[in-house]
Protein backbone atom coordinates (compact mmCIF):
# COMPACT_ATOMS: atom_id res chain seq x y z
CA UNK A 1 0.00 0.00 0.00
CA UNK A 2 1.22 3.48 -0.88
CA UNK A 3 1.67 6.03 1.92
CA UNK A 4 -1.15 8.58 2.25
CA UNK A 5 -0.96 11.95 0.53
CA UNK A 6 -1.02 14.40 3.43
CA UNK A 7 -1.93 17.72 1.82
CA UNK A 8 -4.96 19.95 1.45
CA UNK A 9 -3.93 20.96 -2.08
CA UNK A 10 -3.76 18.40 -4.87
CA UNK A 11 -4.77 18.08 -8.51
CA UNK A 12 -5.95 15.10 -10.50
CA UNK A 13 -5.90 15.24 -14.29
CA UNK A 14 -7.99 12.50 -15.83
CA UNK A 15 -9.07 12.12 -19.44
CA UNK A 16 -11.73 9.64 -20.44
CA UNK A 17 -13.75 9.44 -23.64
CA UNK A 18 -17.32 8.17 -23.21
CA UNK A 19 -18.57 6.55 -26.40
CA UNK A 20 -22.20 5.96 -25.56
CA UNK A 21 -23.27 4.32 -28.82
CA UNK A 22 -20.69 1.53 -28.48
CA UNK A 23 -21.43 0.50 -24.89
CA UNK A 24 -25.08 1.32 -24.22
CA UNK A 25 -26.89 -0.97 -21.81
CA UNK A 26 -30.67 -0.90 -21.91
CA UNK A 27 -33.32 -2.02 -19.47
CA UNK A 28 -37.08 -1.95 -19.93
CA UNK A 29 -39.42 0.22 -17.87
CA UNK A 30 -43.12 0.25 -18.72
CA UNK A 31 -42.33 -1.34 -22.08
CA UNK A 32 -39.80 1.37 -23.06
CA UNK A 33 -36.05 1.02 -23.48
CA UNK A 34 -34.18 3.09 -20.88
CA UNK A 35 -30.40 3.57 -20.93
CA UNK A 36 -30.01 5.45 -17.61
CA UNK A 37 -28.03 2.66 -15.94
CA UNK A 38 -24.59 3.67 -17.16
CA UNK A 39 -21.86 5.48 -15.31
CA UNK A 40 -18.60 5.33 -13.40
CA UNK A 41 -16.96 6.88 -10.36
CA UNK A 42 -13.53 8.15 -9.36
CA UNK A 43 -12.69 7.80 -5.65
CA UNK A 44 -10.12 9.67 -3.56
CA UNK A 45 -10.42 8.13 -0.11
CA UNK A 46 -8.38 8.16 3.08
CA UNK A 47 -8.21 4.40 3.57
CA UNK A 48 -7.64 1.28 1.50
CA UNK A 49 -10.92 -0.27 0.31
CA UNK A 50 -11.65 -3.94 0.75
CA UNK A 51 -13.60 -6.27 -1.53
CA UNK A 52 -16.86 -5.97 0.44
CA UNK A 53 -16.74 -2.15 0.16
CA UNK A 54 -16.76 -2.42 -3.64
CA UNK A 55 -20.14 -4.19 -3.92
CA UNK A 56 -22.46 -1.22 -3.36
CA UNK A 57 -23.50 2.01 -5.14
CA UNK A 58 -21.05 3.29 -7.75
CA UNK A 59 -18.44 0.84 -6.56
CA UNK A 60 -18.07 1.89 -2.93
CA UNK A 61 -19.88 2.09 0.38
CA UNK A 62 -21.97 5.17 1.25
CA UNK A 63 -20.06 6.05 4.47
CA UNK A 64 -16.71 6.67 2.74
CA UNK A 65 -14.19 9.22 3.99
CA UNK A 66 -12.92 11.34 1.09
CA UNK A 67 -14.13 12.50 -2.33
CA UNK A 68 -16.30 10.70 -4.87
CA UNK A 69 -16.72 12.02 -8.42
CA UNK A 70 -19.63 10.40 -10.29
CA UNK A 71 -20.31 10.46 -14.03
CA UNK A 72 -23.68 8.95 -14.87
CA UNK A 73 -26.64 9.12 -17.20
CA UNK A 74 -29.97 10.50 -15.97
CA UNK A 75 -33.02 11.01 -18.19
CA UNK A 76 -30.86 10.46 -21.28
CA UNK A 77 -28.29 13.14 -20.35
CA UNK A 78 -24.77 12.66 -18.98
CA UNK A 79 -24.24 14.29 -15.57
CA UNK A 80 -21.27 14.80 -13.28
CA UNK A 81 -21.50 15.15 -9.50
CA UNK A 82 -18.94 15.20 -6.72
CA UNK A 83 -19.50 14.45 -3.05
CA UNK A 84 -17.16 15.09 -0.13
CA UNK A 85 -17.94 12.84 2.81
CA UNK A 86 -16.43 12.46 6.28
CA UNK A 87 -17.57 8.93 6.94
CA UNK A 88 -21.24 9.70 7.61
Amino acid sequence: MEPPVETNAFEVVYKLEVKNAKNTIYKRENGKKVDDIEGFALWYITHEPDEMDMRVGFGYRPDFNGLGVFVFKHEGQWRIQSIVNTGL
